[in-house]
């Protein structure tokens, strides 16, 4: 019997990505271990997704215009700022050479004053 869709998608992401599929873990585990455990990786897998939201990663794809690195800020009304999902496509991020420095980017006169920066998280050092 071949595999159901999920499972074949969750084992192709996972290999694009140099993990490996976990198995039915359910809430007690990722999806996808990779091998150096930075990331918990899970992976949806739906027969579509919203036109809303397809069209928004476009519209972020066409502003970055190849010369920067996408990502959509996906934030529910009601919510922390902090609390809201980053969201960026699989080939961007596989692509992506760890060396994008926000802090060194010079921010744009928006007319007010800036927003608190908030310090981006801290990765947990292996032994």
């Amino acid at each position: 019997m071949g595999d159901k869709t999920w499972k074949a998608v969750e084992r192709a992401i996972c290999g694009l990505l140099g993990g490996i599929r976990t198995g039915p873990v359910g809430k007690d585990g990722p999806d996808c271990v990779l091998p150096n455990a930075l990331l918990a990786v899970q992976i949806k897998h739906r027969a579509t997704v919203p036109n809303w939201l397809t069209g928004a990663m476009d519209q972020t794809i066409h502003d970055a215009g190849g010369a920067q690195y996408p990502i959509l800020i996906l934030h529910e009304k009601g919510t922390k700022y902090e609390e809201s999902l980053v969201i960026t496509r699989l080939s961007d991020f596989i692509d992506y050479d760890g060396s994008l420095d926000i802090t060194a980017v010079e921010t744009p006169d928006l007319g007010h004053p800036p927003q608190k920066r908030i310090p981006p998280p801290t990765r947990p050092r292996s032994n």
